[in-house]
């Protein structure tokens, strides 16, 4: 993982190498630029140099000629050596254009400083004529070497003259690439930073956006950066704190949405036992004074009579018994039987009753009074209002998920709309309190069982109403059933 100090370091890196091959380019061709400006000043300061001190050489003699000391006599040595300087330096002038030029300069030279050592030799041995003869001889070289190196320089400047307008133009072109280098560089900077800095606030856009969804209480967004530096591990820790915030507010969530569960269960069991009290009328005193008139129509020999009133007197005992408890299903479909003779006693032919029952299933338990309200709502809202009456059938049966029990009558039936009301639990809003203890066994399995798909409802208008509940067979498994769906068998 790079960093974002490695990254500025090795841009910054880049640009100085870049910037330091543009300036070594750019100090190559101003050096050769110079070297060839120099060697053409070099040729011109020779020739200038050879003619001011020839001058000086003839000024040095005529001095000596007429004052003659040590003085005279060293400058004109030094003055002698400087001139012969020269003169080895022009030999490095030579080309095939001036070969012939620069070999007579040369020897001209030569002769001049040769009178001028024959004058003050002449001078010295006191030969007079001779000293002035030479002296005047070594003017006219002078004159000579003068003419000679104003002609040399006049070829020079003829030679070099495309030379020149080509150091002109480079120089120009130097001074262009110069610019344009510059502004390559600054272009090639201006990026740089604008990847750096685009790289970076990408980064931190994303963190902010995914910032701003958090406190929005948006958990599901991820965030992700696509980077190579701090930036991604910043963002990687960002989201694992989203994913453990996310985590924490559903687990608060569900433990509050599990209190509510129970308290509303909680609710309906008192709601239950509330009603049992309001509908019982001081039921230990009713039931002790049904088990009176059945002993009494048993003696006075109303047998029928008295299994009737012993069977209110067994339902009786199993609401007071069982109002808030587990039941096996053998024991709530006993309450069934019950209950059904009483209604069968009241309608006689009117009402039939069926069984399909598989004794393997009656050990599993369920809660208290989960039947009794479907085969209430099937006779009040499907059979009673027909003439002829109906059949009311109960069937218990294994299935691959459970157990599936089903309360069936062919009565006048509901509409798609009228079921869509009662599973979604708005009848009961609507003044037909009839199916509230229907409604209210939906809501019991709801928070029993932690599952909304429990129950079915199959009906069609004319033909009847089929109700399916599934029981878990395992209660330690509540609400974890993959499978919703019903096997009809």
């Amino acid at each position: 993982m790079k960093s974002i100090k490695g990254k500025i370091l090795l841009s910054a890196s880049c640009l100085l190498l870049v910037f330091g091959l543009f300036w070594l380019m750019f100090q190559y061709f101003h050096q050769l630029f110079l070297q060839q400006y120099n060697q053409v000043l070099e040729r011109y300061l020779i020739f200038q140099q050879v003619s001011v001190q020839s001058e000086q050489l003839l000024i040095r003699t005529n001095d000596l000629l007429h004052e003659a000391s040590e003085q005279s006599k060293e400058h004109y040595i030094s003055t002698r050596n400087l001139l012969r300087q020269a003169q080895s330096k022009i030999k490095l002038l030579q080309n095939d254009e001036n070969t012939a030029g620069v070999s007579d300069y040369t020897h001209l030279i030569d002769s001049f400083i040769e009178s001028t050592d024959l004058a003050i030799q002449a001078y010295q041995q006191e030969r007079s004529d001779d000293a002035t003869q030479f002296y005047r001889k070594a003017e006219q070289e002078r004159a000579f070497i003068t003419e000679t190196t104003l002609s040399l320089l006049e070829h020079e400047l003829t030679i070099h003259e495309r030379l020149y307008a080509q150091m002109i133009q480079s120089s120009k072109e130097l001074q262009i690439v110069g610019w344009e280098g510059f502004l390559i560089i600054m272009a090639i900077l201006l990026g740089c930073a604008y990847w750096i800095s685009r790289g970076i606030t990408r980064s931190i856009a994303l963190l902010t956006k995914g910032a701003k969804f958090i406190s929005a209480g948006v958990y599901d967004q991820p965030i992700k950066v696509e980077s190579n530096d701090e930036t991604a591990f910043l963002a990687q820790t960002f989201d694992q704190m989203r994913v453990s915030v996310k985590k924490s507010f559903e687990e608060l969530k569900a433990k509050g949405k599990l209190e509510q569960e129970v308290k509303e269960y909680q609710y309906l069991l008192k709601e239950m036992e509330w009603r049992n009290l309001q509908n019982q009328m001081k039921p230990h005193f009713l039931f002790n004074t049904l088990n009176t008139l059945a002993k009494k129509a048993y003696l006075e020999g109303s047998v029928e009579t008295s299994d009737l009133i012993t069977t209110v007197a067994e339902l009786m005992r199993y609401q007071l018994a069982k109002a808030d408890v587990e039941v096996t299903l053998a024991e709530e479909i006993e309450m069934i039987r019950n209950y059904m003779t009483i209604l069968q006693a009241r309608f006689t032919d009117r009402l039939k009753g069926e069984e399909k029952i598989d004794p393997a299933c009656l050990h599993v338990l369920v809660p208290s009074f989960l039947l009794q309200p479907l085969v209430e709502n099937a006779f009040i809202h499907g059979i009673e209002s027909r003439e002829e009456g109906g059949r009311i059938s109960i069937g218990v049966q294994a299935v691959e998920q459970g157990v599936q029990l089903e309360v069936t009558d062919d009565g006048v039936g509901m509409s798609p709309d009228q079921v869509r009301q009662i599973l979604q639990g708005t009848r009961a809003t609507q003044g037909q309190a009839g199916n509230i203890g229907l409604s209210n066994v939906i809501r019991r399995l709801s928070l029993y069982y932690h599952r909304e798909d429990l129950l079915q409802i199959q009906s069609e208008v004319g033909k009847g109403t089929s109700i399916m509940i599934l029981i878990p067979t395992t209660l330690g498994e509540r609400g974890e059933l993959d499978d919703s769906d019903f096997d009809r068998g």
